[in-house]
């Protein structure tokens, strides 16, 4: 499978810890049936005016017994695209977990869940511990119906174009048996503090208006500075370029650049990149990225989720990833 053979479909990951404490829970005992508690709303990431929250809800278990329900919930419009959700919950403190695999329609769907535990035992097991329960859910959120892939889009202000178009930069980067090229020292320092605290240390490069990089080519510095100026470099950017591109911002502290291209790469998250997109994070050094990635095929192993090119992941990835798989409460 390429790249491009699922781009019809998007795919989010969800993740969130929600405290509940014990009074919260004895206030909710004591409530009328029906009664529920719910988490923060977060926000689906790629898709806009999408958050999911978390619901405890007391609600009866049979005709003397009563139980606390436990559901994945969407805040919404009303005219989105319906949602597959591969989701698990875990309370570690009393060992739990349960998985789903729920289809969420827009005006139909409210929430999905089930019976987390009858009331009285609840407070009797380990759910709570020092006083609180931990609840976690992660998963996986598909998207089949959406109008348009989410993407990176980069505004260029009237002040970048025109300097972008000047002539009078004043800083020149020169790459290794590559070539040249030139930025203007506001602009790199207000980029990169990195560049910033070079240009103002009194160094040679300080002094010579110059720096000499020997480790990335030309393309890659080339990309970096046109993001300096809010030139789209997303646009057509392939995943070799992208990584390198990160390892440019994560060693030279480019900070937005750095959180852009991260955002970007988990726009293309899907079982079919997940395998590339985990070695581009060791690669380039994106601990977020990495951290997803190991999330997103933990995810797709409890769901059995086919996953493309599992031979070609980093061994040393894969050794810590089968351990996480198979510690149920990591």
């Amino acid at each position: 499978m390429n790249e491009a053979s699922t781009r019809n479909k998007f795919y989010s990951y969800i993740e969130q810890t929600w405290t509940i404490t014990e009074e919260q829970l004895n206030e909710l005992k004591d409530k009328p049936l029906a009664s529920f508690i719910v988490s923060k709303e977060t926000d689906v990431v790629g898709i806009p005016e999408t958050k999911f929250y978390l619901k405890l809800q007391m609600a009866r278990e049979s005709i003397d017994k009563n139980g606390f329900f436990l559901y994945l919930c969407f805040s919404r419009p009303k005219n989105s695209s319906k949602i597959r959700a591969k989701y698990s919950f875990f309370v570690k403190s009393e060992n739990y977990s349960t998985q789903f695999d729920n289809i969420f329609y827009p005006e139909k769907t409210t929430g999905w869940g089930d019976e987390i535990c009858p009331v009285e035992k609840f407070f009797k097991r380990n759910f709570i511990f020092h006083g609180k329960c931990i609840i976690e859910i992660k998963g996986i959120l598909i998207f089949e119906e959406i109008n348009e892939m989410p993407k990176i889009v980069m505004e260029s202000a009237v002040l970048s174009r025109a300097l972008w178009e000047k002539d009078e930069k004043d800083f020149k980067i020169e790459v290794e048996n590559e070539g040249n090229i030139m930025v203007h020292k506001n602009v790199i320092s207000a980029r990169s503090t990195y560049f910033e605290r070079m240009l103002n240390s009194g160094m040679k490069e300080a002094i010579t208006n110059s720096v000499k990089i020997i480790d990335f080519n030309l393309k890659t510095v080339k990309t970096a500075i046109e993001f300096f100026y809010d030139r789209n470099i997303f646009e057509s950017l392939n995943f070799d370029d992208a990584f390198d591109l990160l390892r440019f911002s994560d060693k030279y502290q480019i900070i937005d650049l750095q959180d852009k291209l991260e955002l970007h790469l988990i726009y293309q998250l899907s079982p079919s990149t997940v395998c590339k997109l985990s070695n581009g994070s060791i690669y380039s050094n994106s601990v977020k990225l990495r951290e997803i990635c190991t999330n997103f095929l933990m995810i797709c192993s409890k769901h059995s989720i086919p996953i493309d090119d599992l031979k070609n992941l980093d061994r040393d990835f894969a050794a810590e990833l089968f351990l996480k798989t198979f510690s149920p409460f990591d």
